[in-house]
């Protein structure tokens, strides 16, 4: 095969370890590693790889490439020709399966173009040699089990809403899973949710909160972006005290690492002795409505489902944790576990007298996302609504 570049050129190189590495050639494992280069859908690489590498390989690449980018392509285009092909590969087990979808996957992929520069419209978070940061184990994505490269700097893109609208205030959206497909409904979508109620939002590529990274550092890219949002709120032309974070599923969890280590009561300087603070942290990270759409958190019985023993170190009880006033829901459908967490945060809130509300919707599961629409494309037409009444919750609080 032709090598092809697919859609748009990043920052990194897709290498193959080979025996002058110092590995041995039978142990020679693909990784990916920082490099002043591009990434680029290598298919001489793909006729290398078994089936599952090359399944690995090319979630690995999508992600990047698009999900990652997601203002800078068609919507419709990626929504209903590019997640669909993406989800095939992903659902495929058999050698024949995977080369078919990786096949029908690149011959989408040469459809897109991004439009200007996906590079320009990144809000990169944090000054690239000061990132709080706890381990820098963390140098090779062996077989691309992670969406993120170990070079990845964490940013927020710009979802604005016309010049001659005023803002009703400003929606964060932090996705679930570890970004990838999820970043689409979880984040986009609740993105054009909002923007069509009147909301400056932005979507934000943080790190993830289980390996290779951790709550703290996911937390604190979430905490930074709401500083951010804050410390631009005349640019953007909103109120300081008009800031909602939307997390849903595992960004949901993140939302409440942020909260409980980033909250006025304590400076990232705590978690992260060798960062140097600037005027950034001297502003609130404290959100002032937090949109949980079915956060991933049991908070008693292990808050996440990756276990976050610091945590525990932080606080006593769910009661401990500063939520803000919090607008939840959660499909009927979802986990007994989640359904646990959900109760108590709100409890937490009853208990703290923050305004709070519940909604639960019938028939629906665990994650659709802000338009009422999975990643797989099943529409809960019911759950659609949720945006109109976070839309009425937020009103509400910012009028009190």
């Amino acid at each position: 095969m032709k090598k092809k570049q697919a859609g748009f050129l990043l920052a990194a190189a897709v290498l193959f370890l080979s025996m002058g590495t110092g590995v041995a050639a039978e142990e020679a494992r693909h990784y990916v590693t920082a490099a002043e280069e591009n990434y680029t859908i290598d298919e001489e690489l793909l006729d290398t790889l078994t089936a599952e590498e090359k399944k690995g390989y090319l979630d690995y690449m999508a992600s990047n490439i698009v999900y990652d980018n997601l203002t800078s392509f068609d919507y419709e285009y990626v929504r209903n020709e590019f997640t669909p092909a993406f989800g095939m590969l992903y659902v495929t087990s058999d050698e024949e399966s995977i080369n078919s979808a990786a096949d029908h996957l690149l011959e989408v992929m040469q459809n897109m173009e991004p439009e200007g520069d996906p590079e320009s419209k990144k809000i990169y978070l944090w000054d690239g040699e000061n990132i709080p940061t706890l381990s820098t184990d963390y140098t090779e994505n062996v077989d691309w089990l992670c969406h993120s490269a170990p070079d990845f700097q964490p940013y927020l893109l710009e979802m604005l809403i016309p010049e001659d609208e005023t803002p009703k205030g400003a929606v964060i959206c932090v996705p679930g899973g570890d970004r990838g497909a999820a970043a689409l409904n979880e984040a986009y979508e609740t993105a054009v949710a909002f923007n069509e109620l009147g909301y400056q939002c932005f979507l934000v590529q943080n790190r993830q909160n289980n390996y290779p990274w951790s709550p703290k550092e996911s937390g604190v890219d979430v905490a930074r972006a709401i500083r951010y949002v804050r410390a631009h709120a005349e640019e953007y032309r909103i109120s300081l005290d008009e800031i909602a974070v939307s997390g849903a599923s595992n960004g949901g969890a993140t939302c409440v690492s942020s909260l409980v280590y980033y909250g006025d009561r304590h400076s990232v300087s705590e978690y992260f002795p060798d960062y140097v603070p600037d005027e950034l942290d001297e502003i609130s990270a404290v959100p002032d409505v937090f949109l949980a759409l079915y956060p991933a958190v049991d908070i008693l019985n292990g808050y996440s489902e990756q276990r976050d023993e610091d945590m525990e170190k932080v606080i006593d009880t769910v009661e401990e944790i500063p939520f803000p006033p919090t607008f939840l829901v959660i499909g009927e459908e979802d986990t007994d576990r989640l359904f646990e967490g959900a109760l108590q945060i709100i409890s937490a809130c009853r208990s703290q007298e923050v305004p709070a509300d519940l909604h639960v919707f019938e028939g629906a599961p665990h994650g659709f996302g802000g338009l009422g629409i999975t990643t797989a494309g099943q529409v809960f037409e019911n759950t659609a609504v949720w945006t109109e009444l976070a839309d009425t919750f937020m009103q509400n609080r910012y009028a009190s």
